[in-house]
């Protein structure tokens, strides 16, 4: 029973050469066959999008999505891959929605990864995010715990998730991997079961250490196993 219990990474920067991550599709398949080897069955890729002027890339995107999909299919790497997006928050997101229809998540939920500014919360983010919740997406909060202005707004969170907004903690916080208040925060809001979705965040090989397999186990002690793995 416990092997049909699927282990999704939910935040990704793994197709080649299109932001920050992967820069080659041997980099690529590298880290999937990483990942593999961990325990994660599928891997959502959720390459930047920050703002409109990002849209032009979707062809590109889905080239190399469809590419990387081709060479693990060809290599037997038993990877399934997921394509979305982490797109960034700006004012007239919610004006746009339909136009990131293509990298929402989930049939019906309409699930669209949303990242925030690190710095501070913009004023608008608020107001986008229950703008996007009316128009029946459903926005997931990519790592909460890494903005440091919401250890102090749990409340704020809080109402969020009663909204219908979802959670995206990184393995990496849990682990402390950005220092000891984020790994606090990310523990936090696992024990209040505010944690929906759990991913690495990687963006090279590397990032799968420590073992994420390890991560959620440890964190299926808190939300139970079925939950963890799967969200």
């Amino acid at each position: 029973m416990e092997n049909m219990v699927r282990v999704v990474d939910f935040h990704t920067h793994i197709l080649p050469g299109v932001d920050d991550g992967a820069q080659s599709m041997e980099h690529s398949l590298e880290i999937v066959r990483r990942g593999v080897q961990d325990g994660i069955d599928t891997f959502v890729l959720t390459p930047h999008i920050r703002g409109d002027s990002d849209l032009v890339r979707l062809p590109h995107i889905r080239d190399r999505f469809s590419q990387l999909q081709e060479r693990c299919r060809l290599e037997k790497i038993p990877a399934e891959l997921v394509l979305g997006a982490e797109v960034l928050v700006f004012p007239s997101l919610p004006e746009h929605a339909e136009k990131y229809m293509h990298f929402t998540l989930g049939g019906p939920e309409k699930y669209i990864l949303i990242e925030l500014p690190f710095t501070q919360m913009p004023l608008y983010a608020d107001h986008v995010l229950n703008s996007l919740m009316v128009k029946d997406f459903t926005p997931v909060l990519a790592h909460p715990e890494r903005y440091l202005y919401l250890h102090g707004k749990l409340d704020l969170i809080e109402d969020w998730v009663d909204k219908g907004l979802k959670l995206q903690i990184n393995t990496g916080s849990l682990n402390g991997r950005y220092g000891l208040r984020i790994k606090w925060f990310a523990n936090k809001l696992v024990k209040k079961k505010l944690a929906h979705f759990f991913g690495s965040d990687v963006h090279s090989v590397h990032d799968y250490v420590p073992s994420f397999r390890e991560t959620m186990k440890n964190a299926s002690k808190v939300l139970g196993k079925q939950r963890c793995a799967t969200a």
